[in-house]
């Protein structure tokens, strides 16, 4: 026999296979559990992009702090090291 699924695909069965086939309580539940988890992954792994990008964003903004800081700490110790060499 040829049954047409919810995909819009078409299957064929022996006779055993069909009548545990066109039982599909249980196999309708699991496609809709499964349809529902996909969707509860896609959500998380756009609220995962998100957060990225967030932290991305946030130290970008810190970085130049950072090269300041950077930048003053050698620049004072350059001035030792000259104060050094010149005792």
């Amino acid at each position: 026999m040829v049954v047409s699924s919810n995909k819009n695909c078409l299957h064929w069965f022996c006779s055993k296979c069909e009548d545990h086939v066109l039982r599909q309580s249980a196999g309708e539940k699991i496609v809709d559990v499964l349809d529902k988890l996909s969707v509860e992954t896609n959500g998380i792994g756009q609220q995962l992009i998100e957060n990225f990008e967030k932290i991305e964003k946030q130290l970008m903004n810190r970085i130049p702090a950072v090269e300041q800081l950077l930048e003053k700490k050698t620049d004072s110790d350059d001035v030792q090291w000259k104060l050094v060499e010149i005792e």
